[in-house]
């Protein structure tokens, strides 16, 4: 499989400035997925109200324990409004349907003050894939905008 890297951009490996559109991401696990020790990949994420850097989060959602996904979040400082910005927050991993099925999952929501209820938004989303409202197995979904980058 071949991934499409005119849609990532990494340069420092901290993910200050990386930058990737779900539908990469998704692509990314699609392929992940096919890899022979992917087990141990899928094993190791986090479940969703469960363990890891999702254990306090949708504790009592239907998708609580049925989902398994990585988090990750950027913010920088606004010094001209006094505020942080969230650059980049999200949610990207692999999602069991109530009918047994696994579908592929990356929500983002970039740019975005920091006061704003992020958590909420990328949840809804999930709650509302969850509950079967978007028939696809292979499914990205961005919220707001994916920073355009500069050709280096």
């Amino acid at each position: 499989m071949n991934l499409d890297l005119s849609a990532a951009a990494q340069s420092d490996g901290a993910g200050g400035s990386a930058y990737f559109t779900p539908d990469f991401i998704v692509t990314f696990l699609k392929f992940m997925a096919k890899q022979k020790d992917f087990r141990n990949f899928h094993d190791a994420l986090p479940i969703l109200g469960r363990d890891g850097t999702l254990w306090d989060t949708q504790r009592n959602s239907p998708a609580a324990g049925r989902l398994r996904a990585k988090t990750g979040t950027h913010v920088a400082g606004d010094l001209l409004n006094e505020q942080y910005m969230v650059n980049g927050k999200g949610l990207a991993g692999y999602l069991e349907t109530k009918a047994g099925k696994q579908i592929i999952v990356a929500i983002f929501a970039n740019h975005v003050p920091a006061g704003a209820d992020i958590k909420a938004v990328l949840f809804t989303a999930l709650l509302k894939m969850r509950c079967g409202l978007f028939g696809t197995t292979l499914l990205s979904l961005a919220l707001g905008s994916w920073a355009s980058r500069s050709a280096h």
